[in-house]
């Protein structure tokens, strides 16, 4: 198999791994989706049972790298083989070039939300079927919480007034401490309170009967000095409100990272996964440990 690498390289196609890179990032497509989708857009311009597209490239500038795989025969002693060669470019057709680029970029975007579905379905699933917390679930909580306020710590910022400013500053603190700090559960784990609620029920007025029978919820104290009002603990209901966020943000995290290359076949549907069955099942009972397993190399930074 030829292999080469050029700068500026905007999308590649290599038939032989059956993968699309673009942008950076390399999917590889599943045995299905190739067969369906891809092998006819290349049949019988760029393929043919006997001079077969190998790799495909377009870089910067409507410039392209082609290399084929040839069938050849010596009749000499009777043997056959396959030979890879680099394609002319001076016989290579532009407009062709130019279409099948377009073309492989719309497949590779379709592909890549195919997948993003596929991981969002799963995990949605998973978490409604498992609505226990774990660990890892309440740092995503957290991590979430943190990325919501980071509107607050950027150049043009919203918030100009310093005594707020500085409370968002101590949420964001607090957030980060979580996992520095000693819980008994993931259900026990305390977040703040946002500076918003705070002021919201600074400036509210509570009747005295909510009063007598709930408290104060912490008016007139300090913002995050009251650990009964100024703090809330997740609970199973809070797993189930954020279940479609934690799938989106995984599916994100997986589908943007450019890592092992192989995050795709983990939830492809070929019958060749080296991982098995497939995990998009909701048969499979090992979808547990494959959801934990993510949420642990994201904490981790691995993904």
């Amino acid at each position: 198999m030829a292999t080469a690498i050029h700068p500026n390289v905007i999308l590649q196609l290599n038939t032989v791994a059956h993968s699309i890179s673009y942008q950076s990032v390399t999917k590889y497509i599943d045995d299905a989706y190739w067969n369906r989708e891809i092998i006819p857009i290349l049949y019988p311009l760029w393929h043919s049972d006997r001079d077969k597209l190998e790799i495909f490239a377009a870089l910067e500038g409507d410039t392209y790298y082609v290399t084929r795989n040839k069938y050849t025969r010596d009749y000499t002693n009777d043997t056959a083989k396959w030979v890879s060669y680099e394609y002319p470019l001076a016989e290579l057709d532009p407009v062709a070039a130019k279409d099948l680029k377009d073309t492989l970029i719309e497949k590779f975007i379709h592909y890549r939300e195919t997948i993003i579905t596929g991981i969002e379905e799963a995990l949605k699933n998973e978490f409604i079927n498992k609505t226990e917390l774990s660990w890892e679930k309440v740092r995503l909580i957290r991590n979430f919480l943190l990325m919501d306020s980071d509107f607050v710590v950027v150049a043009d910022s919203p918030v100009t007034d310093g005594t707020e400013l500085q409370m968002w500053k101590d949420y964001r603190q607090e957030l980060r401490d979580i996992p520095s700090k000693t819980w008994a559960t993931p259900y026990d784990v305390q977040f703040p309170i946002t500076p918003v609620e705070y002021t919201t029920r600074e400036s509210m007025g509570i009747p005295e009967a909510v009063q007598n029978k709930y408290g104060n919820f912490g008016k007139g104290d300090e913002y995050l000095s009251n650990e009964e009002f100024h703090y809330w603990t997740p609970t199973n209901q809070t797993l189930q409100n954020w279940k479609s966020r934690m799938a989106l943000y995984v599916a994100m995290r997986l589908s943007t990272t450019d890592t092992r290359l192989n995050v795709s076949n983990i939830f492809s549907h070929s019958s060749q996964s080296p991982y098995g069955e497939d995990p998009l099942n909701p048969r499979n009972t090992s979808s547990t440990d494959m959801i934990d397993g993510l949420l642990k190399a994201i904490e981790a930074g691995e993904i």
